[in-house]
């Protein structure tokens, strides 16, 4: 019957089911014990390593299991331990460290355990410490623990006067270039002495302040963002750190120091040069502090400053990425040319309360006066459509600086479930500037080598200018009792306002007769007086708000939620005068605006990472709107006064890493980013600061789109005093809507009445041929077809026989760069290859050298010939 059969078929059913589940058993009890079998075949040593008498943890030194090249250090309680060790009987087990007798001991590593603990491991000093502060034996350069590169400096040989910087400088695939640290091709952007900020992550300060002999040891590693860190989720987030551990600070006994130098000396021009500075500081377990003082005339600055007036204005706005709103940026006063004194000093303290609440403290002056000479002279070869031209530009430069600079910082755990992180920066800058400069553009007629001069330009100019900035940067985390839910928020603000008058006293001298001079041979000059007396202020203030969620979903995975809005107020207030009375105002060069920037993120992530892949996915949805108001020029058609741009745009985000090993991982990462034009791109304003170039902005300027494509590769290998680093990036980018000047030169009717044409768009102003002959005209415009292929890869590794450290690098860039060229679009296509080769040595404390050869090649090709 049907119920017999149903019967039959559930009982071979069952059958079928008892059959498959003994051969799983079975399939799991044989990889069961084979993967038993293979973890009896490993085990791990751990112990604690002291100093016999004071019982201190002896932080950095080097275990090591020479058979096998397994290496560890360590760490800031003493603790260490060796993984993956074979089971064999007799291994020998060697502990090194800088002045202390070596310790060894055999291990019968064979028993039946997965780990063996040797206790605690006592290490004497040696008596001649003098004699024999160099370990013999093999101390590797650098060992990896974890997901943490040491780098061990009592294998780094360098001069007892030396500075941290030296010692950077001798790391096995680090770069360290014009106050930029690259470590495996990935810029290093946090620092950090003991664990703790100082100098305000000032890396120029640290590096040149911290003496070499105090350092035990640096630690490089990815550090993950703050939110991550205390989640305790890794989502793959990271940017390169790198943490100097003194011999005073955790785990430390105390350490001090005291340096100053002096030199005077007379150079080329018989004038005197001298240098005197001074550091100093002290480290402890619960903080550390360090100052330096430096007066100088040879160009030297120690502290990587942000001149606010330089980085006061830009070309856009940018939203895209984990940055804020508006520039961000360093630049040094002693990196430029000329000739410079300066007079800095700075000052940094930090400490640690019973609460693990952090607080830092600096402040940092810098008081420069510059001197500089410039002469540049530009040709610009006959076209189907254009003269040849010829420009020369000279000009004089001096002036004086005052900057203040002060943070002051909070972190730390309120709770087991509440973290905040408060930090404020002060920058007040005063600066005095006068310059002095005269111009000549010359054209020739075609197929005539003579050259007649369209124009000339003699202007000097005196500057004062003040200015302040401030920021503020908050954050308040909460951990709720299910483990992987979290809540911030966070705020900041950034005010910055200056104020400057500038007197310029100078005339321009137009051609009135382009090739036909006065019988005499003279020319006839037309002269244009541009006299212009300037009162200025501006004020730029951003506000930043962001909330975020975040939920974990599994073991390996976790979903975030996250609102941003972003704020930006900007007033800007120039007023152009003809005397310095300020009894005429030139409307038409004058400007007064003011501007709101409002921007709306929402996003949605998602991360997962069980160690071997880390993968991270992320989608922001962004509405941003400007309004800009404008009362002068008066003469600025009502349509253009008040402006109001609405964007709206998506921002996608994939980053994808898989980790070979612990020392080997691959990267792909993938992101869209918005670029909004700024006001000042924007604005219907006549500029002619520089007379012989006017520039006018464009108000239908539209909103730029990125994307951008990384892969990376990342490879590191410890083998006895063999270090190698291998790292290789490829990185793709393309540009919608990119900002380009479209300028070109008024020596035609023709060129003279398409300027009035955009001239007469926004307003009523407008030259003749007598007062613009010669002069360039530029204004912003959007242009599609922009995009960029860049390859870098690198090798680093320490070649014994020679005591020295070997880098290789190669480097590849093509650019594709529309633009225009005198109304006319032109794409340029350029390739640059460039191979560097550098020899660093590590042979001793008394020799130090580097050597080193930088080769490359460029080819452009330009569609406008």
């Amino acid at each position: 019957s049907r119920k017999e059969l149903e019967i039959k078929k559930t009982k071979k059913l069952h059958t079928m089911a008892k059959k498959l589940l003994i051969c799983f058993v079975a399939i799991f009890a044989m990889v069961s014990y084979g993967y038993s079998q293979t973890q009896d075949a490993k085990t791990s040593i751990r112990g604690r390593v002291l100093d016999n008498e004071t019982m201190e943890p002896l932080i950095g030194a080097a275990v090591v299991i020479p058979k096998y090249n397994i290496y560890t250090t360590v760490d800031e309680k003493g603790e260490f331990v060796l993984k993956n060790v074979p089971k064999e009987k007799d291994l020998e087990l060697l502990i090194q460290y800088v002045g202390y007798k070596e310790y060894k001991r055999t291990l019968d590593c064979s028993i039946k355990v997965n780990s063996i603990n040797v206790g605690v491991v006592k290490m004497s000093q040696k008596k001649e410490v003098a004699e024999e502060a160099v370990v013999k034996g093999t101390v590797p350069i650098a060992v990896q623990d974890g997901d943490t590169v040491r780098f061990n400096t009592s294998a780094i040989k360098v001069n007892p006067d030396s500075y941290a910087e030296d010692l950077v400088k001798k790391l096995p695939g680090v770069e360290v270039e014009n106050g930029k640290i690259t470590a495996q091709g990935e810029e290093v952007k946090k620092f950090y002495v003991d664990g703790k900020r100082t100098f305000g992550n000032n890396s120029q300060a640290i590096l040149q302040t911290l003496p070499a002999n105090l350092v035990k040891r640096i630690d490089m590693y990815d550090e993950q963002d703050e939110q991550s860190k205390f989640a305790g989720y890794n989502d793959g987030e990271t940017e390169k750190a790198f943490n100097f551990i003194t011999h005073g600070g955790v785990g430390g006994k105390g350490a001090s120091f005291l340096t100053a130098q002096a030199g005077v000396g007379v150079d080329e021009d018989e004038r005197t040069r001298y240098g005197v500075s001074g550091n100093g500081g002290m480290f402890r377990e619960w903080g550390n502090a360090m100052f330096n003082a430096n007066v100088n005339n040879i160009n030297k600055s120690v502290f990587s400053s942000g001149d606010l007036f330089e980085s006061a204005s830009a070309d856009t706005y940018s939203f895209g990425g984990r940055g804020g709103m508006g520039p961000n940026g360093n630049r040094g006063w002693g990196n430029s040319g000329g000739k410079q004194q300066l007079t800095s000093a700075g000052l940094t303290f930090n400490t640690e309360n019973k609460k693990q609440l952090r607080f830092e403290t600096t402040y940092m002056m810098d008081d420069s006066e510059r001197e500089s000479n410039s002469e540049s002279l530009n040709n610009y070869f006959q076209t189907e459509n254009n003269p040849a031209k010829e420009t020369s530009n000279t000009t004089f430069n001096k002036s004086e600086n005052m900057n203040h600079r002060a943070t002051f910082n909070v972190e730390g755990n309120l709770n087991r479930r509440n973290r905040i992180t408060l930090r404020t920066n002060f920058n007040f800058q005063n600066s005095d500037n006068f310059s002095r400069s005269e111009s000549y553009n010359y054209q020739r007629a075609f197929g005539n080598m003579a050259a007649d001069t369209l124009n000339r330009s003699m202007s000097s100019n005196l500057t004062n200018r003040d200015g302040y900035r401030i920021t503020i940067d908050g954050n308040w985390m909460h951990r709720f009792a299910k483990d992987g839910r979290t809540f911030s928020l966070g705020f900041s603000a950034n005010l910055n306002q200056s104020t400057s008058g500038v007197e310029r006293l100078g005339q321009t001298l137009i051609n009135r007769n382009m090739g036909q001079n006065l019988p005499d041979g003279s020319i006839d000059w037309n002269v244009v007086s541009n006299d212009q007396y300037t009162d200025s202020e501006t004020k730029n203030n951003s506000y930043r708000l962001r909330a975020a969620l975040s939920e974990q979903t599994g073991r390996y995975s976790r979903l975030s939620l996250n609102y941003t809005f972003n704020m930006n107020n900007s007033l800007n207030d120039r007023m152009v005068y003809n005397d310095e009375k300020m009894n005429v105002l030139y409307d038409s060069l004058s400007n007064a605006s003011s501007s709101d920037v409002t921007n709306h993120q929402l996003g949605l992530g998602y991360s997962f990472n069980n160690g071997t892949n880390s993968l991270n996915i992320g989608l922001n949805i962004e509405h941003n709107k400007q309004v800009k108001d404008q009362e002068y020029p008066s003469s600025t058609l009502e349509e253009l006064k008040h402006l109001k741009r609405t964007y709206y745009s998506w921002r996608p985000n994939v980053d994808y890493r898989y980790f070979l090993n612990r020392r080997r991982y691959l990267n792909v990462r993938y992101q869209g980013s918005t670029q909004v034009p700024s006001i000042e791109n924007l604005q219907a304003v006549v500029n002619n600061t520089n007379p012989l170039s006017i520039s006018v902005g464009n108000p239908n300027l539209k909103q730029g789109y990125s994307h951008s494509l990384r892969l990376y590769y990342n490879s590191s290998s410890f083998k006895e005093d063999k270090t190698n680093f291998t790292y290789f990036s490829l990185n793709a980018s393309s540009t919608s809507n990119s900002v380009s000047t479209n300028s070109f030169t008024i020596n035609t009717e023709e060129s003279l009445a398409k300027m009035n044409e955009l001239l007469r768009k926004y307003g009523d102003y407008e030259l003749t041929m007598n007062e613009s002959r010669g002069i360039r005209f530029s204004q912003p415009m959007n242009l599609n077809g922009r995009w960029s292929l860049a390859f870098a890869g690198g090798h680093s590794f320490f070649v014994p026989f020679i005591k020295c450290n070997l880098n290789l690098g190669l480097n590849y860039n093509y650019n594709r760069m529309p633009s225009f060229y005198e109304s006319f679009k032109n794409v340029s296509n350029s390739h640059n290859v460039s191979a560097r080769v550098a020899v660093t040595s590590n042979i001793s404390e008394k020799v130090d050298f580097t050597v080193s050869s930088d080769t490359g090649y460029t080819f452009a090709e330009n569609t406008t010939r």
